[in-house]
């Protein structure tokens, strides 16, 4: 939490009641959207990326930035499969047994 603060223009080292304050908003944030996806997928019995797009349909700025963030991913997931760059996975020897 304080380097995202820092990222968003707040001093280096933050005060330690102003990270904890912010962070409990966070939390309490996260925890809210996360229940009402929940709610929102709960006769699926499985929540997705639309329950989550559905939540915050009215808020045009996030949404905005989740479909930005899920067009990057996807463009990511093409690039690396255009290069043939195996994903980053260690369990099945991926770029952890890769030659220096």
């Amino acid at each position: 939490v304080k380097q995202l603060m820092y990222g968003f223009g707040d001093v280096p080292n933050p005060a330690n009641d102003a990270v904890g304050v912010l962070e409990d908003m966070l939390i309490e944030y996260l925890t809210d959207t996360c229940t009402q996806a929940a709610a929102v997928a709960d006769k699926r019995g499985k929540v997705n990326v639309e329950d989550f797009k559905f939540v915050l349909r009215k808020d045009a700025k996030k949404r905005a930035r989740v479909d930005e963030l899920l067009y990057m991913n996807e463009d990511i997931r093409r690039a690396k499969r255009i290069a043939d760059i195996p994903e980053l996975d260690t369990s099945k020897g991926g770029a952890k047994d890769a030659p220096i």
